[in-house]
């Protein structure tokens, strides 16, 4: 009796053991997804981005980085219907929406468009993400840029492209009406404007854009050519 005692209490004690060894196993896989899931969150703090999940599947569970509010101003709230969809500017909420019905298809995101902040000013966002089928349903895992500075920047220049624009026709217009003959050339004394009196009187030609990038001596070869007489 003594002997299967004994024996009892060996296994016991070894089953003790490994049941130890299993808790201790178990916590430390705790830990080390606690220290991942604390690092991937530092890691999106620190994203200039804002980072969110979106359930296309119509449940809960949306997530959103704190950097929305540096963007957009609003507080990240969890399980926030809809984001700042609701606050898209009215030229671009079709272009949202097309880009929304064709993530099935594609299965991503990929649009630019405008949105309401906190103070009422529109802010430009590039989202981009990527749907995945989690036990929730369809999630969309995604991050919205602020690339509002960007297009400003491309309107602005836009805008002074279209202003030399506008001052190179009416430079040409006011040279081209009057009588003196008006030039400029560069260093290599390559024509860089000649104007419609120039042209007609001194170089042979009725195309104004014709002496661009061309010297004087061409056209005097060109009229002796025309007029070996003279």
């Amino acid at each position: 009796l003594s002997e299967t005692i004994r024996e009892r209490t060996a296994a016991l004690s070894l089953a003790v053991a490994e049941a130890n060894r299993e808790l201790a196993r178990r916590h430390e896989a705790e830990r080390q997804a606690q220290r991942a899931h604390d690092d991937l969150q530092r890691l999106v703090q620190t994203i200039p981005a804002i980072v969110y999940s979106r359930n296309l599947s119509g449940a809960s569970g949306h997530y959103c980085s704190p950097r929305i509010e540096q963007v957009l101003g609003f507080p990240a709230q969890e399980d926030a219907e809809g984001f700042w969809a609701g606050r898209i500017h009215p030229e671009d909420l079709e272009t949202y929406r097309e880009a929304l019905r064709r993530i099935p298809q594609t299965g991503a995101l990929d649009v630019e468009y405008r949105v309401l902040d906190a103070h009422c000013r529109y802010k430009w966002l590039h989202d981009r993400g990527v749907v995945a089928a989690e036990n929730c349903g369809l999630v969309m895992h995604a991050v919205a840029t602020d690339i509002t500075q960007q297009k400003e920047d491309v309107a602005a220049r836009k805008a002074m492209e279209r202003r030399s624009r506008e001052l190179v026709t009416m430079l040409r217009l006011i040279c081209d009406n009057v009588p003196d003959m008006i030039w400029a050339k560069d260093l290599q004394k390559r024509y860089i404007f000649a104007n419609k009196a120039l042209c007609e009187n001194l170089l042979g030609t009725s195309d104004t854009d014709e002496p661009t990038g061309r010297t004087d001596l061409e056209f005097a070869q060109r009229l002796r050519a025309l007029h070996p007489e003279d």
